[in-house]
């Protein structure tokens, strides 16, 4: 991960960080992931947060086939 900050600039948007907090927490209600599992993707996450830059759309993208997935085109946008 230290190569990705040192070659890049990484952005992230609220929504973005929304679906990194919950979607941890569904894989677990799920039985996807045992609690280690879910520890170890906590930290991850946090670590990759820490040293990213947020964004914050101010244009709405329609154009990807799934719309959950327009936030991240926006966050691209933003950035």
């Amino acid at each position: 991960m230290k190569k990705a900050f040192a070659e890049a600039d990484i952005y992230l948007s609220p929504p973005i960080l929304k679906e990194y907090r919950d979607a941890p927490l569904f894989l677990s209600a799920e039985g996807k992931i045992d609690s280690v599992q879910l520890q170890g993707l906590i930290s991850g996450i946090a670590s990759f947060v820490a040293n990213a830059r947020i964004v914050y759309p101010q244009k709405r993208i329609f154009v990807c086939r799934d719309p959950k997935d327009n936030m991240l085109l926006e966050c691209c946008f933003a950035a």
